[in-house]
């Protein structure tokens, strides 16, 4: 589990009655809500990367390279 799971998602997971067993329903709530949860935001103020030779990048970011 040490793999995988952080800090709170293990203390979340153990079976206090079993402590090598994993709580299965506690670890689908946390995988679905990892699933579910929203996408980080990029930082608007950073301006996207461009790649020379890439005319894509340069015409879909306003930089001209």
């Amino acid at each position: 589990m040490d793999a995988f799971a952080s800090g709170m998602w293990r203390k979340i997971l153990k079976d206090p009655a079993r402590p090598v067993m994993l709580v299965r329903r506690h670890l689908e709530v946390c995988v679905f809500s990892y699933l579910g949860a929203p996408a980080p935001v990029e930082n608007s103020h950073k301006p996207a990367m461009v790649i020379p030779g890439d005319l894509n990048a340069e015409v879909d970011s306003g930089h001209v390279v």
